[in-house]
This record gives C-alpha cells, structure tokens and sequence, in this order.
C-alpha cells in the first residue's frame, strides 16, 4: 500500500530533543527541591504532557505541576530549546516524501511556538504542510486529538494516512483515528512498547519510512537456515509485507549481491530481486538487465522470467533512487 499522508511526532522522531527536556525538568525539579534521579534517567518526560507526567511521576498535585511546568520553561525557552539536534537523515527524507507528493504534518504534544522555532533553526519547517502542537495555556490535550486536528487541516483520508512516533502515545493515538502507525527505534520507545501498542510497522532506520511510504517495506519474522558455504548462503524466511502479506522466500547471499525468490504452493512467482551494491548508478535499461539476470538463474521458463521482470525492475529501481 502507497501512503498519501504521513504524519511525524517531533520530540524522539524528527528531532533528538532529550537534553535540553531532561536537563529543564531536572532544573524544576531541583529548583523546588522534589527529589529525583539524575536528568539523564527522566525519560518518561519525553512524549507525555508535562503536567500530567510531574503529577504521575512526582505525586505533585495540579497547583505544584503548574509551577514546575512554569520553571521548566523558563529554562527550556532561554537554553534548552537548542539542546537538541535533527536526526541525520530526516531532512534528506523529507525531501523525497515531498518529492512524491506525499502530504507531510506534525502532530505532537509540544508547544507549537518551540516546534516551529526548531523547524526554523534546522531548515525543514518549508516541508510540512501542517504543524500541529499544543498551546502554553492548553498543554493537556490528548494525542488522538491532536492527529485528528492534522488529519483534519490535511484533509486527508484516514486509510491513506500514517503515524509515525517513537512512543506508544503516537501509536496510541493512530488506533484511536483508524489510521495506521510506524514506531521508530531512532528514538525513546522500543520494540516491546511498540508491539504491546499495536503499531503495523516498527522502523530501525530513517530511510525505512520512506519504504513504508511508497509500498516497499518488508519485515523479516522468520530466518531458518539451509546452508552456509564459503561463497553462498542460503536460507529460508518469512516477510511481512507493507500491505500485511506474509511472503515466503528462499535467499541466496553471495559476494555479488542477494537473490531472492519467492513461490506460491501453486509455483507461481512471488517476487524475485538481485539486490547489488546500493551505491551503484543504474540506468533503466540496466535495471532490466539486473532483473532479468536475477530471475533468469531460478525460474523455469521465460514466461516466468517475464511475469516477474517487472516487479523485479521495481524494486532495484527504485534502491538505485533511495541510494542517491
């Protein structure tokens, strides 16, 4: 499946935001003298609303929450804000999801005026579409209605829309408005949260997102072993596809690249890929030859070869443009 719209959390996803977060909290914390952990072990400050984590973390209640939160930002707009860093890769990411005319949105639950300022300072405000964050008087508002404001100012339909987050707010949130999510490992959450949340998708690198995006990704659930040489080796797996198939697939790695086919019980062609070296220019005729290469050692006639030829060139085409 090919997603029109996806929308990103901010804090943990776009942009590595945790020292200036933790070290302001800290400072609140320390300034009213609540006892607490070194700033480096307040993580759970990290996606939740600030007034709600200073109560449940701290068992302050609402009237000393408010003051800490006060105190936090008085650090965290005068330092803080510029503790933080672009993940490497996003802005290179956004820019070929706009390059595929994907709408692109935030939704998190930090203050709108820090999430621009940010966006501003790194040179990536100009790819989103919509920014939706919260306001320094109505900071408690839940993340299903925060993406239910994105999607609405998107106008983007819910079954071609995705979350992407790195906790399982955002992918708490994605269930709530019948959209689909994506947790990511480059930031606070792991595959444990992600799993028990009910995220479709978990992404181990940034470049993941745009597979998920156009159609591409895959998930390797099962790996049992055939042979193992000193040239080739050869296994046997199953893939979760980006539409939720599960795909069987025989792989033969080996020096040149990887060679995969994929049958059904009827004999029929799944897909076939010869994956090479990622940083190599290949023209379109090259990618045929590739993908005729790929499927010529496996399959049994040249009616076979054909019907796969084109998802095979698919494929590699489309590695040759994401490596660029």
């Amino acid at each position: 499946m090919r997603y029109k719209t996806v929308i990103f959390d901010f804090d943990g996803t776009i942009c590595d935001t945790g020292e200036g977060i933790l070290k302001s909290a800290k400072f609140a914390l320390d300034y009213y003298n609540i006892k607490a952990p070194d700033y480096t072990e307040l993580t759970y400050f990290i996606g939740p609303p600030l007034l709600v984590t200073f109560q449940e973390k701290f068992g302050v209640d609402a009237a000393m929450a408010d003051k800490l939160v006060k105190k936090y930002r008085e650090r965290y707009t005068n330092k803080g804000l510029l503790e933080s860093k672009l993940y490497d890769g996003i802005k290179e990411l956004l820019a070929k999801l706009k390059a595929e005319n994907i709408k692109l949105g935030i939704a998190s639950s930090k203050p709108q005026y820090y999430i621009e300022a940010l966006l501003d300072h790194y040179g990536v405000k100009s790819y989103f579409d919509v920014i939706c964050g919260v306001t320094f008087s109505a900071d408690c508002e839940s993340k299903a209605n925060i993406i239910s404001r994105c999607l609405k100012e998107l106008d983007a339909s819910g079954n071609e829309s995705i979350m992407v987050g790195d906790k399982k707010y955002d992918i708490d949130g994605a269930k709530a408005n019948m959209i689909d999510s994506v947790g990511v490992l480059w930031g606070y959450g792991n595959r444990v949260e992600f799993a028990g949340a009910g995220a479709k998708f978990v992404a181990e690198k940034i470049d993941d997102i745009f597979s998920i995006a156009l159609g591409y990704f895959e998930q390797t659930q099962e790996v049992q072993g055939i042979f193992s040489g000193r040239i080739i080796d050869v296994h046997n797996d199953k893939v979760m596809l980006v539409d939720g198939d599960i795909a069987d697939r025989e792989v033969v790695d080996h020096p040149g690249g990887v060679g995969i086919i994929g049958l059904t019980d009827e004999n029929e062609i799944l897909l076939v890929r010869q994956l090479f070296m990622k940083f190599l220019p290949v023209s379109l005729k090259r990618v045929r030859t590739l993908a005729k290469r790929a499927s010529g050692n496996f399959l049994r006639n040249a009616a076979q070869r054909r019907r796969c030829l084109k998802h095979s060139a698919r494929f590699i085409r489309h590695r040759a443009i994401a490596a660029k």
